[in-house]
């Protein structure tokens, strides 16, 4: 019971740093991602609804838009209608509720969050027979490829040498996650006006294969501004569990966005993550993959010779 507690407040802190506001990711025609609406809109939920093979050691997460809504209650109740016990916690923008005691194996839960305002929310889920025991998603090989091409006159800024940018991934394996709870981030760690990693765009994982490209079992498209894709640049993709536990995937591509060229160089496969074992906590974790991120930026600017395009 209590290392379920402990567990839980381990965590929150760090799934809100690995899950900040997705609004920062992307452009907007003044280059800021500005402060989202506080709308107290909910956005998000893990589980998503109906979700199926949830580790009976998961925990459900309400994400809002800007604010959690005042008064916030969470209700959990299983098939038989009773309520389960379990810990509430305000992290940012977002709900975490967490079981005072492993889910039942191959059961079905209702998540309900209500707020003296907005009315309620359902989320309905079933567990499977396992533990994550502290895992997080593996074999995973990040970013496989990067594509752009010119935004033109449909640019919605008007920029027309803005560019709209493509990364491409397979999925993480072996995860005791579905790969639907699973959230893929892309870093852009080099290019024009980049002095560390940059949060680009984010995407869940689909059950389905994308039409991305033969190497890819999904892709997100992103715009970049001409002042952010006017020469060589390089992307990483990331994969986090609900906890906000990652692989801390090596895995680099670069790419000419002005010119659409690849060119070698600026990868941190040199560079050595140590993979996180299962009794460190998610925090030390992330934030080892940021400071070996602004590592490998520093590194990259140092020793990399760019090709002019």
């Amino acid at each position: 019971m209590t290392a379920v507690r402990n567990t839980l407040f381990a965590t929150v802190f760090a799934a809100a740093l690995a899950f900040g506001s997705s609004a920062r990711a992307q452009e907007t025609c003044d280059e800021d991602g500005g402060v989202p609406p506080d709308f107290g809109q909910l956005i998000e939920t893990f589980p998503s609804n109906n979700a199926q093979a949830i580790p009976r050691d998961g925990f459900v997460r309400f994400v809002f838009r800007g604010r959690v809504p005042p008064r916030p209650v969470v209700i959990v109740r299983d098939a038989s209608d009773n309520v389960v016990s379990g810990t509430l916690a305000i992290v940012g923008s977002e709900l975490h509720w967490q079981a005072n005691a492993p889910f039942a194996p191959s059961s079905t839960y209702r998540a309900t969050a209500s707020d003296i305002i907005g009315g309620s929310s359902e989320v309905r889920f079933t567990t499977n027979n396992e533990l994550t025991n502290g895992r997080g998603p593996s074999d995973f090989g990040g970013a496989t490829g990067v594509s752009s091409e010119r935004s033109g006159a449909t640019d919605i800024c008007g920029d027309e040498n803005a560019r709209s940018v493509t990364v491409s991934w397979r999925f993480a394996r072996s995860s005791p996650w579905p790969q639907t709870e699973l959230t893929y981030v892309v870093y852009e760690t080099r290019g024009p006006r980049i002095n560390g990693p940059v949060e680009r765009a984010r995407d869940r994982g689909r059950l389905s294969t994308s039409a991305c490209n033969s190497n890819a079992d999904q892709c997100v498209t992103f715009r970049l501004s001409s002042a952010n894709s006017a020469g060589p640049a390089c992307f990483t993709v990331q994969v986090y569990d609900p906890y906000g536990r990652s692989t801390e995937s090596t895995a680099e591509k670069c790419v000419n966005l002005d010119s659409g060229n690849y060119f070698y160089g600026c990868s941190v496969r040199g560079a050595t993550i140590t993979r996180r074992d299962s009794s460190a906590q998610p925090l030390r974790a992330w934030w080892f993959a940021l400071a070996a991120g602004a590592l490998v930026a520093r590194r990259a600017r140092r020793l990399c010779t760019l090709p002019r395009s």
